[in-house]
């Protein structure tokens, strides 16, 4: 065979292959849809003990589920257009209102505001531009589907790296899902001094009983992500880089204004969301269910800037090498009641207490005044949820108030 009929083949297999990966899943534009848990009369508890079908090729993309810690569902999505090139990206998501830096795995500037960031009634922690990619309790995902699914990903990135996200996860029983993820990320950069370093992995576990008295959502989840930082390039040769300079086409040969420092974010959770149906009525009259729940998140952060000399760029530093850390240790337990209703929505009531240690690794004695290095201490804290649907107008509020002197 010449060389023209081996690429013909290739190209038919090839379409072979994807049509028969398309006929499994079938999936239209409702598949692929965010829907509420509160859409219309229908119950996402049900979605938890959907008997398992067997794999004869009827499942379809609605069949694998993508639960959110609020029970909000969306489907696999296998459908190929332009949103999903927009997505193949080291955030997984648009770029839209995010100005990248110059290497993969670094900070974003925000563009936009989203007012729901500072919804939480606990100071959060330093460094949010290194949190750009990080895994929040909103993050983590949930399944249920009727065979195994995996997912894999994987880019090249800025010279010498490449970037992995991988998913797994499987149903060992009707009642029974369990999720892996893991993400991985390694990139020199164009520039000298700035190579990122990250690392992501979750587990899931998403489980009821057979009678859909007793629900649980579990994970566990650890993070880094690592930084070299070279300050940018050297003032004397921005006029280099404006111009388009041909030497510097290269852009190794620029002087960075330091190469010694790196900064890392890493953290560990561990998160349960489980409650009790204390009762449910389900007939063609009344749609209704009342709940008791805990949940707990166990939560350590820690963020490491380390330079071996000192310099002046960000102005006059206590010591000749620099080497600072803070760490956040932070315990939450909640208790919530739920009541539930087609026509009157989901109301919950809550109460809940906060156990925290923040500080940094050092005192500071400055002019006669000692800065402590550490808080530490407790809060009680109480709130009300609201939710409820009205066609495709969604209505949804939220109350907290932290019970505390300080």
């Amino acid at each position: 065979m010449n060389k023209v009929q081996n690429i013909f083949l290739v190209l038919i297999l090839c379409y072979v292959s994807v049509n028969a990966q398309t006929k499994v899943f079938k999936p239209t534009k409702q598949d692929v849809k965010t829907v509420s848990k509160f859409d219309g009369k229908k119950d996402f508890d049900d979605s938890f003990t959907r008997k398992t079908k067997p794999n004869n090729g009827s499942n379809t993309g609605k069949d694998y589920k993508f639960i959110s810690v609020e029970n909000d569902t969306t489907f696999v999505d296998t459908t190929l257009s332009i949103k999903k090139e927009y997505q193949h990206n080291y955030l997984r998501k648009d770029y839209f209102e995010l100005l990248p830096f110059s290497n993969t795995g670094q900070v974003f500037n925000k563009l936009g505001y989203d007012f729901s960031e500072n919804s939480s009634a606990f100071s959060r922690f330093g460094a949010q531009a290194k949190h750009i990619d990080y895994a929040e309790v909103s993050d983590i995902k949930y399944y249920n589907v009727p065979t195994p699914l995996t997912e894999l990903f994987f880019k090249t990135t800025m010279e010498q790296g490449q970037l992995a996200d991988v998913l797994f996860t499987a149903n060992t029983s009707p009642q029974l899902n369990i999720a892996l993820t893991y993400k991985g990320l390694r990139s020199l950069g164009k520039y000298r001094h700035m190579r990122t370093n990250g690392s992501k992995f979750a587990a899931s576990v998403n489980y009821n009983t057979k009678s859909k008295r007793y629900f649980i959502k579990t994970h566990f989840a650890v993070q880094s992500i690592e930084n070299q930082e070279n300050g940018g390039v050297n003032d004397s040769l921005v006029v280099y880089f404006e111009n388009k300079d041909e030497d510097f086409k290269d852009r190794a040969r620029f002087d960075m204004n330091f190469e010694d420092a790196e900064n890392k974010l890493s953290a560990k959770r561990f998160y349960i969301n489980h409650y009790v149906n204390v009762f449910k009525q389900k007939d063609s009259l009344r749609n209704y269910s009342f709940k008791i729940g805990h949940i707990a998140n166990i939560e350590d952060k820690k963020y490491q800037f380390n330079q071996t000399t000192e310099n002046t760029f960000f102005g006059d530093a206590f010591q000749s090498a620099i080497s600072d850390e803070v760490r956040l240790e932070q315990f939450y337990n909640e208790g919530f009641a739920s009541f539930e209703n087609n026509k009157l929505g989901n109301i919950s009531v809550n109460a809940g207490y906060t156990d925290y240690n923040y500080g940094y690794n050092s005192l500071v004695f400055l002019d006669n005044v000692n800065i402590p290095n550490r808080i530490k201490g407790g809060f009680a804290s109480y709130g009300a949820n609201y939710k409820n649907s009205f066609g495709k107008l969604q209505l949804v509020g939220s109350f907290k108030s932290n019970l505390s002197e300080d």
